[in-house]
């Protein structure tokens, strides 16, 4: 190939590789850290609530609008928010021991704490999961309500 012919496809090349090298993706790198942080959060067990959380937070809003990841930062950010939102406290303690609740009471309990579990290992909860957690827990509460009654003389608040 000729020392000119060498010149033009360098000229017609040079912009093309210019160009790809622009593709980069802005927001990659702050995602791989937020998702590396809600994955070690998720399995630490650490509840949304957490000011840890505010760092993973943080780093979502680190990733750009013109980001192929921003769909998936907003995503996190609203279930963040929502498990936020929608966590309910835990049924105070109002029996002496494990053996004085009733058992389906306790069923229903333990099958509550599998739910929430599975939904904090799936790495994100969506409405229908906080749903479904949400009337898990209440059975649970009707259920202490019930046996409440029954304990009070049958007068069930």
């Amino acid at each position: 190939m000729s020392r000119p012919t060498r010149l033009r496809t360098l000229r017609l090349l040079l912009p093309c590789l210019l160009a790809l090298g622009g593709c980069r993706d802005p927001g990659a790198e702050a995602w791989a850290k937020a998702h590396q942080k809600h994955e070690a959060l998720m399995l630490a067990g650490v509840s949304p609530s957490n000011p840890k959380f505010d760092e993973l937070l943080s780093l979502l809003d680190a990733v750009p609008r013109g980001s192929p990841r921003y769909a998936e930062a907003q995503r996190l950010k609203g279930a963040i928010a929502s498990a936020r939102e929608h966590l309910r406290r835990p049924l105070a303690v109002a029996h002496e021991s494990a053996g004085d609740i009733p058992a389906q009471m306790a069923a229903q309990a333990q099958a509550c704490a599998l739910l929430a579990e599975q939904l904090g290992r799936d790495g994100g909860v969506g409405a229908a999961g906080l749903k479904a957690l949400s009337d898990c827990q209440r059975r649970v509460e009707e259920l202490d309500s019930r046996c409440h009654g029954e304990h009070d003389g049958g007068m069930a608040p």
